[in-house]
């Protein structure tokens, strides 16, 4: 066995700083090995063997807790010396947003791990990733993964030599979707997201996606605040956005193409809604599968739509199809369980 972790290999070492950032409960083998770009399992079943790493069951493996503050202080991981397995994070899970995964709880928590004990010495990188994975802990509704961000940003926002107003943008625009998920506090969402439109440049090629999903939180706010008015000229406008510089087929519009069709059934055009959600599932299905997420919140928005206009079997079809995703996906009882009971009131309303 090494006597330190000085004595380790610049491979060994890749592989230790990575697995400081691993929950001490442990993460899947094959699943660090292809964060690290590595092709097969020498490094780390050497790591093993000289005793750094501990197996665990089912092919997973773990640092004991004092090895992990040891291996922090030693190797000083950084945004920098981590950047093959932030790659890897970026390219093929935050960037493919169709895709679900079940390890998400692993993932988020080596998130948080690198938030805690990294030195940021690459602030727009930084940014870049933090970002990111706020909005796929959206997807999974980890919110107190999406508070630290926030949290973060503001703190790194704060220094003076980073003056990037699309950062600025998007902490308004988290904070605002933190007011209602932590508060339900509607107003003070609608303010970020007014400050935010506020600092919007001019709309472009690289401005429009930004822009689109602004207007589409505000349609999100207006609508919970029942000024369906707003709602509606705000929704308008972000489709508009997403039509003109062909973005519909972006994940990103499938949560604006779902608010639309709610909106649309509220001001009684249920026809138009259910046709834009049977449009986008198919869109989604040729692209991804009819076992996604997105997937599942298409047919489930379409579910209630059927449900407020008396279609009841259609509506069964639909939740039921999005429920079976749900359970075939989440890890998390709680979600799953929630998720029943937000289904059962709208039946119980209507």
């Amino acid at each position: 066995m090494y006597s330190s972790l000085y004595n380790l290999s610049d491979i060994h070492t890749v592989v230790m700083r990575a697995m400081a950032m691993a929950p001490v409960t442990g993460i899947n083998s094959r699943l660090l090995a292809k964060w690290l770009g590595q092709s097969d399992m020498n490094s780390i079943n050497e790591l093993i063997e000289l005793g750094f790493i501990k197996p665990l069951d089912n092919r997973t493996i773990a640092l004991h807790p004092m090895m992990q503050e040891i291996t922090i202080a030693d190797t000083k991981p950084s945004i920098s010396n981590l950047s093959v397995m932030l790659d890897y994070i970026t390219e093929n899970i935050f960037k493919l947003p169709g895709i679900d995964i079940t390890y998400y709880r692993t993932l988020f928590s080596v998130i948080e791990n690198i938030i805690i004990s990294t030195d940021k010495d690459d602030t727009p990188k930084y940014l870049t990733f933090i970002e990111d994975a706020f909005n796929c802990m959206d997807k999974y509704s980890y919110i107190s993964g999406m508070n630290l961000i926030v949290t973060e940003m503001e703190s790194v926002l704060a220094d003076n030599t980073t003056d990037n107003v699309y950062d600025q943008i998007l902490l308004l625009d988290y904070k605002a979707t933190l007011s209602v998920l932590n508060d339900n506090n509607i107003k003070t969402a609608i303010n970020c997201e007014k400050k935010a439109l506020s600092l919007l440049p001019a709309l472009n090629d690289s401005t429009a996606l930004l822009t689109s999903n602004i207007y589409a939180n505000m349609e999100s706010l207006y609508h919970m605040d029942e000024q369906l008015e707003l709602a509606s000229s705000f929704m308008e406008k972000g489709i508009s956005i997403l039509e003109t510089y062909n973005l519909t087929h972006m994940n990103e519009s499938i949560a604006q193409i779902c608010n639309y069709a709610t909106l649309l059934q509220e001001l009684n055009n249920p026809d138009i809604a259910i046709s834009a959600l049977r449009k986008c599932a198919r869109l989604i299905k040729s692209a991804t599968s009819d076992a996604t997420l997105d997937y599942a919140r298409v047919k489930e928005t379409e579910g209630y739509i059927h449900l407020a206009i008396g279609e009841l079997p259609l509506a069964q079809k639909c939740l039921k199809t999005a429920i079976t995703i749900y359970e075939n996906t989440w890890n998390d009882e709680g979600m799953i369980e929630d998720k029943y009971k937000e289904i059962a009131e709208a039946y119980a309303a209507t």
